[in-house]
């Protein structure tokens, strides 16, 4: 199945909203690629899974050596089960040359400097390039969530499925979560326009209010 798909179908790698934002860049993008790639087969979302661990060993390895240790940091190559040599080699060709058409210029050029290039060498590069996650970086997240976004009736689904996708970060980050009364009220920011033009969401919005009032405090779940 991945032999068939194009670069073109998947979501290419961007860096927007400036250095403080690229690792949120690279994270909104490993997420969807993996959600695409997940549908396609679930050797190919084991494989990504695998690929995503190493990655993230070595970013940890990385972040901790210092500046003369660094060039050596690679991540470790995948170890396939017996009955997965196979499909994981073929994957492994395909993915790898999909990447390369999907990260920026820079990324590829590092990348294609590297002896052997893998998928795991791609990522890791990337989140290399990326940086670790400054506190501006978190500031921005932070302000994401605490303050919310007023968009249009047809934006409303996007700019909330943005907002779970900044909370999910503040974990990541190991930041604490605003209240959840600034989280309520940024809901309520970016859903304002849906709760002037339809009753039955405002009704709906409203019977949600009443049930967190009475509930311990946390953060708010999007389903």
């Amino acid at each position: 199945m991945l032999s068939k798909i194009k670069a073109a179908e998947l979501p290419q790698l961007t860096w927007s909203g400036g250095a403080a934002a690229k690792p949120s860049n690279l994270e909104h993008w490993v997420e969807s690629v993996g959600l695409d790639l997940g549908g396609l087969h679930w050797h190919i979302k084991r494989y990504w899974l695998l690929c995503l661990d190493s990655v993230q060993r070595a970013r940890a390895q990385y972040l901790q050596g210092g500046p003369l240790m660094r060039h050596a940091v690679r991540p470790v190559a995948i170890v396939p089960e017996p009955f997965e040599v196979l499909s994981f080699h073929a994957i492994e060709l395909r993915l790898c040359s999909l990447l390369l058409h999907l990260v920026p210029k820079n990324v590829k050029t590092m990348c294609l400097s590297t002896k052997l290039v893998s998928t795991c060498d791609i990522i890791f590069t990337a989140y290399v390039d990326a940086g670790q996650g400054t506190g501006s970086d978190k500031h921005a997240v932070l302000e994401r969530v605490q303050e919310g976004k007023a968009v249009e009736v047809k934006g409303v689904y996007n700019e909330l499925a943005e907002w779970k996708f900044a909370l999910n970060r503040l974990v990541i980050l190991n930041t604490s979560l605003p209240d959840p009364s600034m989280q309520m009220a940024a809901l309520k920011q970016t859903a304002s326009r849906l709760l002037e033009n339809n009753e039955e969401f405002k009704h709906r919005f409203f019977a949600f209010l009443a049930q967190k009032i009475s509930r311990p405090a946390g953060s708010i779940k999007l389903k």
